[in-house]
């Protein structure tokens, strides 16, 4: 019999809704292309603002399943203080790309996620080591 423990499931779903998430921000980058070829892209269906929010929203829920990972796995205070960290970092990326100025979108694509995917392994294998 195969046993899965529910974090997996908190994982699964930190990690679609993280990528979902910072997707859905790059794609704003595609905008007019979308909206001419008449695809159905998040920023091309509801608009700039909303597709931010909806990021946004997939971002607290990437939040709230590392919570629960932190929460209810065998991990101590130091993988959640990489959680306190990458969900600053993922705040952060909100407030630095706005519908009326995409200019920052790379830095909150790129340095942002690769960030956020560094600290949240780091503190995990930190944890592994010393607790």
């Amino acid at each position: 019999s195969l046993k899965v423990s529910f974090v997996t499931f908190y994982l699964f779903f930190m990690l679609t809704f993280w990528i979902a998430g910072f997707d859905i921000i790059y794609a704003c980058y595609d905008l007019d292309f979308d909206k001419k070829e008449g695809l159905f892209s998040i920023p091309a269906k509801f608009g700039l603002k909303k597709a931010l929010v909806i990021s946004f929203l997939c971002h607290l829920i990437s939040i709230l399943n590392l919570v629960f990972i932190a929460l209810f796995s065998n991990l101590s205070y130091i993988f959640f203080c990489g959680v306190v960290i990458s969900s600053l970092i993922l705040i952060y990326e909100h407030l630095i790309v706005k519908s009326y100025d995409l200019s920052r979108i790379e830095t909150a694509f790129f340095t942002s996620n690769c960030i956020v995917s560094l600290v949240t392994l780091f503190f995990a294998i930190l944890d592994v080591l010393f607790l």
